[in-house]
């Protein structure tokens, strides 16, 4: 031991038993948060650092889902509006079909030429 901490130990010996024992504790204390202390923070920094790049993975992961969404729901929408389209299509077609059929029923007397130009639009 060197002279300085000999007349360190020496003036806590004199502040009384209290002092000495409170500063050995302080001593060990202070060893053992250099030891375990600095690993602990530095796992506490990778850990910290994990979960921002999880949290920034997750808002990624979110936008791409929004993103699916909306694309499926825009999807679901034109074909929903195609089927608006052919339901439209189907029940004019049917309404001219049932109007020639009608048509034809009423007149036996027309041409067989223009009966064939009926059954062709009907076919």
């Amino acid at each position: 031991m060197t002279l300085a901490q000999l007349e360190l130990i020496k003036s806590l010996l004199d502040l009384g038993g209290t002092a000495f024992i409170a500063s050995i504790v302080i001593f060990f204390a202070y060893k053992l948060l250099g030891k375990f202390g600095v690993p602990f923070i530095s796992s506490q920094r990778e850990i910290a650092k994990a979960m921002g790049e999880q949290a920034q993975s997750m808002s990624s992961m979110t936008d791409s889902v929004q993103d699916f969404i909306g694309r499926d729901h825009n999807e679901h929408k034109e074909i929903l509006l195609g089927l608006q389209v052919v339901g439209k299509e189907l029940k004019t077609l049917v309404e001219e079909v049932s109007r020639l059929k009608s048509y034809g029923h009423k007149s036996d007397k027309t041409q067989p030429s223009q009966k064939a130009d009926l059954r062709s639009v009907i076919s």
